[in-house]
């Protein structure tokens, strides 16, 4: 007989009205999230633009080839983009300040719109702690 596994509540992460320029990328800081979880479901939206790209990443700044810091990446993908992770995308985050087991996610947006765009962020995330 298997074993009883019981699944934690998810937490979403939502960040609205993300103003992303022509050809421009921005940074989103997803605040109060748990520091060890499973990234399951993501999801984007363009209000003008066609593509969107994602990359979820462990610590602020640029990205590089190689680099360890991204937990999830996703390439251009038509909007609206809605993935789900199963059995999940593993990150672990540094805990800011004195919360307890609360971090920030650093998620970078860009959408191929000729002109300027806004974008809707939305992370579903099972705790692991």
């Amino acid at each position: 007989m298997g074993a009883n596994v019981q699944r934690k509540t998810w937490i979403t992460a939502t960040s609205l009205n993300i103003v992303v320029g022509v050809g421009a990328t921005v940074e989103v800081s997803l605040t109060d999230v748990p520091i060890r979880g499973w990234i399951r479901r993501a999801r984007i939206t363009a209000a003008t633009g066609p593509n969107v790209t994602l990359n979820v990443q462990q610590t602020a700044g640029a990205l590089g080839a190689g680099d360890f810091n991204t937990s999830l990446a996703y390439s251009a993908t038509a909007s609206p983009m809605d993935q789900e992770e199963d059995p999940g995308v593993f990150y672990q985050i540094a805990q800011v300040g004195d919360q307890i087991a609360r971090g920030t996610l650093f998620c970078r947006v860009t959408s191929s719109a000729g002109i300027g765009d806004t974008l809707q962020l939305q992370l579903e995330i099972e705790p692991a702690i």
